[in-house]
């Protein structure tokens, strides 16, 4: 019986795209696919592909078949890479799957499914991640604060799970803005 996976891990690339997509449309939700592999411990995404034809609303998104066929078609030309679920932001809203996203999940094996909340900010908040909420958190510049989450549908198809994250880059991140903006994360006196 194969182990059950609980963990998924962010690359770099794969962050950087998805945080800047929903950064792109922001009042609106944006929507990409995930590309990486399965690992004996973990989902690792390396890259997140938004979907460029998605009609894009506030609440939601529609796809449009027969591009994210195209698209599907172009990632399995790259060999060693494969489908690994899907993203997508809700600006302004909680980060947690609404009714439509769990639907969708229970109905089509989706893989894994990030989710992105974005809001406006007006200060700058270190990244870390909340081991208890399964949560990934921090703002871009002063602009927007970010929470970011994965889900998974079980394989009984019926039940999904917030799955651990893990994303080696926010250190990085950190650092780099700690070296850039050294005063960026003394709170004022």
């Amino acid at each position: 019986m194969p182990r059950r996976i609980t963990k998924v891990t962010i690359g770099e690339e794969a962050f950087i795209m998805m945080i800047a997509g929903a950064a792109e449309v922001y009042d609106k939700e944006t929507y990409g696919l995930l590309i990486g592999r399965r690992r004996r411990n973990d989902y690792l995404v390396q890259y997140a592909v938004p979907h460029q034809t998605t009609r894009r609303y506030t609440y939601g998104v529609q796809i449009t078949p027969k591009h994210e066929k195209k698209l599907l078609q172009t990632i399995n030309f790259f060999k060693g890479y494969k489908y690994m679920g899907e993203f997508h932001s809700h600006p302004n809203d909680a980060c947690i799957l609404s009714k439509q996203d769990r639907k969708d999940m229970i109905e089509s094996p989706l893989g894994v499914s990030i989710v992105i909340r974005i809001d406006r900010h007006d200060s700058y908040l270190k990244w870390k991640y909340d081991e208890k909420d399964k949560c990934l958190y921090g703002s871009i510049d002063d602009s927007y604060y970010i929470e970011v989450k994965a889900y998974r549908r079980d394989d009984t198809g019926k039940r999904i799970r917030k799955l651990r994250l893990n994303c080696p880059f926010i250190k990085k991140l950190n650092n780099r803005v700690k070296r850039v903006y050294p005063g960026f994360f003394e709170k004022p006196k």
